[in-house]
């Protein structure tokens, strides 16, 4: 209702993808070192129409180097703690206590460390980065890509 008042327009939803929700069971995923960060370790959960889902975990003393982020991502630290930024951030799972981060596509984003160890929940978001591409190069005057459903 919100929507539609805002926009004028009514809401249309894609049709369901799944028959019932998707329980996913952290405890069965393997954590798996990431290739290029020492003590930082990825847990690949799922990805669903391009978006993922991930917890990423650093080692104490483990260091994420600043970097440009390709693409979009929402970050939960639900354990630990981080140092960003010049602050300490704590994690948690509270209203009190935890910390997250959104990530834009081509952020600028900085150094992360952590002193104590610390874990994220990540959804990943490419598909912003995927719209943002599309609207550009329609701007531009190149032709809409074609899908099967057009």
């Amino acid at each position: 209702a919100c929507t539609e008042y805002v926009t004028g327009h009514k809401v249309e939803f894609p049709k369901p993808r799944f028959d019932k929700p998707i329980v996913m069971k952290p405890q069965g995923s393997p954590w798996i070192g990431d290739r290029k960060l020492d003590g930082v370790e990825h847990k690949h959960m799922g990805t669903f129409g391009g978006s993922g889902i991930r917890f990423t975990r650093l080692a104490p003393g483990a260091k994420i180097p600043a970097c440009v982020e390709e693409d979009a991502e929402i970050r939960y630290l639900i354990s630990g703690s981080i140092e960003f930024g010049g602050k300490t951030w704590i994690g948690g799972k509270t209203t009190e206590e935890g910390t997250y981060m959104f990530v834009q596509a081509g952020a600028e984003v900085g150094e992360i460390t952590s002193k104590t160890g610390g874990e994220f929940y990540v959804i990943e978001l490419p598909m912003l980065a995927d719209i943002a591409a599309r609207q550009g190069r329609e701007q531009a005057g190149a032709p809409r890509e074609l899908t099967a459903a057009q």
